[in-house]
């Protein structure tokens, strides 16, 4: 190679995992990222090591594990892949960006185009948070949080969220309950489409000596998409006629 004519290097747009990244409770809903790194496939003799600076809004060990600021293309290959391995945590701060900008090296040159930006996502549930409450009660967990009530209804935020219903306004049901012709227990409620960052579940009780979401206490018997929820109906296996209890249980995954 000459290096008065040096072959270029380009970085490619960003592949997304399909997988959300492992979480435990309260972690964002985030997703790990790749940025490909490409040479021209007449320039696979022998490895190149590729430097690169990293920018954007996104911070380096906090939001993500900090990268070392090279890439080696192997010998025989013509890409090299940079991962973005997404830190969850429960923090609310929006958007936040990571942008990898190629740094030409004594034996290669760079070609547009020489950087990519990734954006890392807060889970849904802040969204949701964000256009409920001001920016103070937003940083206020005892307020905002998934377990505070700020509206002493005894719904806590992340059931009002998953639910539909208002953080602010006290609301005595999340759902309608009622009794089919064959003596079923049944409760209708709304459940929201997008909250893929939460599990709902129904569960049954014949006489609250325990709960369960076994499909032989409590079964789905009908979904209708309504906008932005789906309107649920479940009703209670065991047909008593007159006694049965139903409730809906949201958690984490």
């Amino acid at each position: 190679m000459d290096d008065e004519d040096p072959s270029g290097v380009t970085i490619g747009g960003i592949w997304g995992t399909s997988a959300a990244v492992p979480g435990f409770t309260g972690a964002s809903y985030r997703h790990n990222g790749t940025f490909a790194v490409i040479r021209s496939t007449d320039e696979t003799a022998r490895a190149w090591t590729v430097n690169y600076v990293v920018g954007g809004t996104a911070t380096p060990g906090a939001d993500y594990a900090a990268l070392g600021g090279s890439v080696v293309i192997p010998a025989g290959e013509t890409t090299a892949s940079i991962l973005i391995a997404v830190i969850p945590d429960a923090l609310p701060e929006g958007d936040e960006t990571i942008t990898i900008t190629l740094l030409p090296g004594t034996d290669y040159g760079v070609a547009p185009p020489s950087s990519a930006t990734a954006s890392i996502t807060d889970q849904p549930i802040d969204a949701w948070r964000a256009s409920r409450f001001t920016a103070g009660q937003f940083a206020d967990p005892t307020f905002s949080g998934d377990s505070a009530d700020p509206d002493g209804d005894g719904i806590r935020n992340l059931s009002e969220y998953a639910l539909g219903l208002n953080p602010l306004l006290f609301e005595s049901s999340s759902g309608t309950v009622g009794w089919d012709v064959e003596g079923h227990l049944t409760l209708t409620y709304l459940q929201r489409s997008a909250a893929t960052d939460v599990t709902t579940i129904p569960e049954g009780s014949v006489a609250l000596a325990g709960w369960s979401s076994a499909t032989d206490v409590v079964e789905e018997i009908a979904r209708l998409p309504q906008g932005e929820f789906d309107q649920v109906t479940v009703r209670l296996r065991p047909a008593t006629n007159s006694s049965g209890f139903l409730r809906i249980r949201v958690t984490r995954p």
